[in-house]
């Protein structure tokens, strides 16, 4: 769970999910038999039908009995004489270097010497070996290996080593004394162990042959015979049979209490182990946790309503007219990907665990094909609309999800029809036409859901972007009013990230909105900034650092202004990213002449990077623009040069590392704004000057008075003259 819930939150919260899903899925509706392996049965049971099968269970149990008579094939691995003699000469190197250390007492010897865990030693025979000389060593040692090596390289089953170890003293020389026979024969024994091993391969192809050639066990029955008496315990085999004949039902009974309480403490433990050791953010606070909690409850509730009561052989469409797939959709707009996988998981186990309960219509109405193909069906039309909707743009992708989904379902039951045709084509042909009916139905109740539900969760939807991009909202009007250049300036940084976005298949319209709030900080102090600026700059009273501390803060207030006036999170990351952790060169380069030392880290934005391809967009288009307008060169060649120049230094230094540009979306975007600036910043052609014809037809001219004319340039470059207008007339 979110380090905000504590561990008796999350107890509380798995207990109450596992007694509102045991609520959910009990079979309140009816009640359902069962005929339970290992149980008697309360009435005698007759075969209905005369029927020949092939009986799995006994087939199985005779190959069974045929391979475990085999026994194991035993193989001589050599490798293990090697591997034993040498880790007996190690040891046996590692008690001389303590017995010959001349410096240790003897006390010290032993304790050193029972800590080699290889040999296990009596305080006797330590003693002893301690007490002999270094040629007596020497030879007990020899002797020691050549015993080893001569009793493994025999081929020993583990009773017959066992049996070595009780009688190594035949293989000890009766030279040695006894006290030197029982040190040779405890160092020997603690290295003894089977040199034969299972030939794993053969002895398994050996019991493979043995099932092999065992005969299919085929049962008959006739119409009238007794399967069960009354009172008989039901076997394995007696199960098998009732299925064959077609007379299992269900009974309900204790166990189907026991395996509802059993399927939603499954479910919750699944889903709050997710929640603990995932930790997704968009399930960190009580709102966002509740509302997955009653999509997950309700999704189970109509999952259960059904297949107990309307899933059968007449009505197996209306599973595909269910708006299933609604609910991992809403889940994934509303939380993320990852709980929409996992919710469609959980549905798709939850189908097949539900289906359980209702195996004996299936059998009855031999179905049981359905249930696979039902819970395969949901998973790969849920996923499939999972997979197209993550990257909607607009509201018809909810509508494209459902009909691709529902392609997807189509695809899945005509695999399902052309394999095992337990439907007839009539049944494909509503089957489809339901599913396509579905997915619509599904996708229009998401998309109404999703609008429903995201104001009182907090969600950013399309519908609230589209009014935070209005220009006459309250922070935007703000801007005009107050900081019209940087206003200005972030209605054109949002048409270059809007366009390049596109191109890239980004989010264009989140990547608009987040150019227009990116410098609301800059309300604070506007006139620091050069687009704002009217007469003389207030950094010329300020040294850099000052001037830098000022120009951070548009990053910084800029946040609290957004958190203040309720703008998404989402927004929020534009305003905090869209520097990253640059410096602010102007600044610093100024503050670097006079003192070369001074810590780039003062001159540095408190980040962070940019985490996402839209704020990586707006922050090459916002230093883009401000370089080209700061330039006295626009022609196509300088802006382009200035563009990739901007985009050059981001990479270089790292700005981009934290975001999924990639290298082929980082040129795409700097051709797009390239192109777009070239547009904005076109050069004007200049007009000639009015001719005199002209400024008669505009009653501005007179005869004589030439020399009078007043010109002057309008802003497009044409030449207006004043003529005669006298300076008392006015504009109406």
């Amino acid at each position: 769970m979110p380090n905000s819930f504590s561990n008796k939150f999350i107890l509380f919260y798995g207990l109450l999910l596992t007694v509102l899903l045991s609520s959910v899925l009990f079979p309140w509706q009816k009640g359902q038999s069962q005929i339970v392996i290992g149980e008697p049965i309360a009435f005698t049971i007759i075969s209905p039908i005369s029927t020949q099968y092939n009986s799995e269970l006994l087939t199985n149990q005779r190959r069974q009995v045929a391979a475990d008579a085999i026994e194991d094939i035993y193989i001589l691995n050599p490798d293990i004489r090697d591997t034993q003699v040498a880790l007996l000469d190690k040891q046996l190197n590692n008690i001389n270097q303590i017995k010959s250390n001349p410096v240790t007492a003897s006390s010290v010897k032993e304790s050193e010497i029972k800590k080699l865990e290889i040999v296990v030693l009596d305080d006797s025979v330590i003693s002893s070996i301690l007490s002999m000389d270094n040629e007596l060593w020497d030879q007990v040692s020899l002797e020691t290996k050549n015993i080893l090596t001569k009793i493994l390289t025999s081929s020993l089953t583990y009773e017959e080593s066992e049996a070595i170890k009780r009688s190594t003293q035949i293989y000890i020389p009766v030279s040695y004394s006894e006290e030197h026979q029982s040190v040779i024969n405890q160092i020997v024994i603690s290295f003894i162990k089977p040199t034969l091993i299972i030939d794993q391969e053969r002895t398994i192809l050996l019991r493979e042959q043995a099932k092999a050639m065992q005969p299919v066990e085929l049962i008959s029955i006739n119409q009238g015979d007794v399967i069960l008496n009354k009172n008989d315990i039901v076997s394995d085999e007696n199960f098998e049979m009732l299925d064959q004949v077609g007379l299992l039902k269900a009974q309900f009974d204790m166990t189907v209490i026991l395996v509802t309480v059993l399927k939603s403490i499954l479910i919750s433990f699944i889903f709050v182990i997710f929640v603990y050791f995932m930790r997704p953010k968009s399930l960190s606070s009580i709102k966002k946790l509740v509302i997955f909690s009653l999509i997950l409850i309700i999704s189970f509730g109509i999952l259960n309503i059904f297949y107990t009561n309307f899933f059968n052989e007449d009505n197996i469409f209306i599973f595909h007219l269910l708006p299933l797939v609604t609910f991992p959709m809403v889940t994934l707009i509303l939380t993320e990907l990852s709980v929409a996988l996992l919710l469609t998981s959980l549905m798709s186990m939850m189908i097949a665990l539900i289906s359980l309960d209702s195996i004996s219509a299936s059998l009855l109405l031999n179905t049981s094909l359905e249930f696979s193909r039902t819970w395969i069906t949901f998973f790969a039309s849920s996923l499939t609309a999972i997979i197209v909707l993550r990257q909607a743009e607009r509201q018809q992708q909810y509508l494209y999800a459902g009909l691709i989904s529902s392609g997807v379902s189509v695809l899945i039951s005509i695999i399902y029809w052309l394999n095992q045709s337990v439907i007839s084509f009539y049944d494909l042909i509503l089957i489809s036409m339901s599913t396509i009916g579905g997915g619509l139905f599904s996708s229009i109740l998401a998309l109404g859901l999703v609008n429903f539900l995201s104001v009182p969760f907090g969600i950013l939807t399309r519908v609230k972007l589209m009014e935070l991009a209005q220009l006459d909202n309250k922070l935007l009007r703000r801007l005009q009013d107050e900081a019209p250049g940087t206003f200005q300036h972030s209605l054109l940084v949002g048409t270059l990230v809007e366009r390049a976005a596109d191109r890239i298949s980004a989010d264009s319209l989140l990547a608009r909105v987040g150019a227009y709030y990116h410098d609301i900080g800059k309300l604070v102090s506007p006139s620091f900034f050069a687009e704002n600026l009217k007469e003389k700059s207030p950094h010329e009273s300020l040294d850099p650092l000052q001037s830098t501390r000022v120009i951070h803060q548009h990053v910084t207030a800029g946040v609290e202004i957004a958190k203040k006036d309720g703008l998404p999170d989402v927004i929020v990351q534009f305003i905090q990213q869209h520097h990253g952790t640059r410096l602010a060169s102007f600044f610093y380069r100024i503050a670097a002449e006079k003192t070369p030392e001074i810590d780039t880290e003062l001159f540095r934005y408190p980040g962070p990077k940019p985490q996402s391809k839209e704020v990586a967009l707006v922050m090459l288009a916002d230093s883009s623009e401000a370089a080209v307008r700061a330039s006295s060169d626009h022609s196509s060649e300088k802006i382009i040069e200035i563009v990739d120049t901007v985009i050059k230094e981001r990479f270089d230094e790292d700005q981009l590392d934290e975001c999924d540009l990639s290298i082929k979306e980082i040129r795409i975007a700097a051709d797009s704004i390239s192109t777009a600036l070239i547009a904005v910043f076109h050069p004007r052609v200049g007009y000639p000057e009015p001719t005199k014809q002209e400024l008669i037809d505009r009653g501005i001219y007179s005869v004589g008075v030439d020399e009078n004319i007043i010109n002057d340039n309008n802003e497009d470059g044409t030449q207006l003259s004043l003529g005669t207008i006298d300076k008392s007339d006015k504009i109406n």
